[in-house]
């Protein structure tokens, strides 16, 4: 449901979060500390930048720092910045999202109404977690624990 650098950006934003006494931070180190192929966290760094999530400063003294608050920041404006809105309208059985497979069938999926309040709940789930709920995890596990704690709100819908 999540792209991988949405994933990726939440990581990065909550390693910047958790090292914003060190300052400015290069985007080599960011890869190496959270073992990610450097190319790919440059490519994230950018949208993160251009959103103002992220501030950059270029040159040899330069690397990227956390601008936005992390208690402010919540997982769904990072997941939005890289996945849409569309990436919680796709549709399970087909290749189209909710929406389109309505308009081109006529009808909701099978499924549809059976999924729509768990995919309501994730949403909510989103909207309402922010970094700052996560910067007490290690940073190996951080990915598994943003799963593990999405899983739970959803279940419990």
């Amino acid at each position: 449901m999540l792209s991988s650098a949405s994933k990726y950006a939440i990581q990065i934003i909550i390693y910047l979060a958790k090292n914003k006494k060190q300052g400015k931070v290069g985007g080599k180190r960011i890869a190496e500390d959270l073992n990610l192929a450097a190319p790919f966290v440059g490519k994230v760094l950018q949208p993160l930048a251009h959103s103002g999530i992220v501030k950059s400063t270029k040159g040899p003294h330069g690397g990227f720092v956390l601008a936005a608050k992390p208690e402010e920041t919540t997982l769904l404006q990072v997941i939005q910045i890289f996945d849409g809105d569309d990436a919680f309208q796709e549709c399970l059985l087909s290749s189209c999202n909710c929406k389109n497979y309505t308009e081109n069938n006529g009808t909701a999926c099978h499924i549809h109404d059976e999924i729509a309040p768990a995919r309501e709940q994730f949403i909510k789930s989103l909207e309402v977690k922010t970094i700052a709920d996560f910067l007490e995890l290690n940073n190996e596990n951080t990915v598994d624990s943003l799963s593990s704690i999405l899983e739970k709100s959803v279940s419990n819908s």
